[in-house]
């Protein structure tokens, strides 16, 4: 088995988490924004709030 430095693994990883949120497909980005659209517009305090 390879054995890999720690830091090496974590920087690795922070990068692809990172690049994975900030570099979103056109067609994924349209379908966040059409369901976002969709969504019910209550805002939390009115489901926390409510009986």
């Amino acid at each position: 088995m390879r054995e890999v430095k720690f830091d090496t693994l974590v920087s690795t990883v922070r990068d692809l988490c990172m690049d994975a949120n900030y570099y979103i497909p056109d067609d994924v980005r349209q379908k966040i924004i059409e369901f976002r659209d969709k969504e019910n517009q209550r805002s939390p305090e009115t489901y926390l709030t409510s009986s």
